[in-house]
């Protein structure tokens, strides 16, 4: 499945991201990313793991920067266009 972000399975986060999330705290979980990006864990974490989507492991879990989500989604963006 091919997305306008350019990669496979994530969906396109606009502009006004930020207010999307205000619900969630400045580290998101994998859980938290499984629920705005409608990926599976697996998938985050192979990202994660791979470099493509930068994060921390904090003790056993691993965390996502909400400013590292909204830069991952807009750097493949302006690969696209």
């Amino acid at each position: 499945m091919r997305t306008s972000s350019g990669v496979k399975g994530f969906r396109m986060v606009p502009p006004s991201a930020p207010a999307l999330f205000e619900s969630y705290g400045d580290l998101l979980t994998v859980a938290d990313l499984c629920e705005i990006t409608g990926l599976s864990a697996q998938t985050i974490r192979k990202e994660i793991g791979a470099g493509r989507l930068p994060g921390c492991r904090i003790g056993r879990r691993l965390y996502v920067a909400k400013s590292e989500l909204n830069d991952f989604v807009l750097s493949r963006e302006s690969r696209k266009g």
